[in-house]
């Protein structure tokens, strides 16, 4: 037995002191708040792509209707196409004003398309539960 006045001859037990696990914390955290910010730029861009793609497909629907349509004259006399337009006058659009969400008709453009309440669900479609508006000029 040693004595209580004796001092006990140090261990060779390696390890990391509280110094390195805090610095390694350190760097840890800053490399994760880099990772974290691109992450969330990596989310915005793919929300904005997925926004570009929908409104794309809504126009190419649209145009793919339009151009079943069987009476381009009328849409050319609505439209003006090919006469010159007075001064401060402005090209006609169509919108879904003339097509509320919630009616089944479309009142205003019935002249112009073979089918009016197919185009109130062209002029105001709803995808993934989000309610869209599609104007043609």
């Amino acid at each position: 037995m040693r004595a209580a006045t004796e001092r006990a001859e140090p261990s060779n037990e390696a390890g990391f002191t509280l110094v390195e696990i805090l610095t390694c914390l350190v760097v840890i955290a800053i490399a994760g708040l880099a990772m974290t910010a691109f992450f969330v730029h990596a989310l915005t861009y793919a929300k904005g792509n997925q926004n570009k793609t929908v409104m794309i497909n809504l126009a190419r629907n649209t145009l793919f209707y339009m151009q079943k349509q069987t009476d381009f004259d009328e849409m050319n006399t609505y439209f003006k196409i090919g006469q010159p337009l007075g001064i401060g006058e402005k090209r006609k659009v169509i919108n879904s004003d003339g097509c509320p969400s919630g009616s089944s008709f479309c009142t205003d453009y019935a002249a112009l398309v073979a089918d009016p309440g197919t185009f109130v669900y062209i002029l105001n479609p709803k995808i993934n539960g989000v309610p869209y508006r599609v104007a043609i000029s």
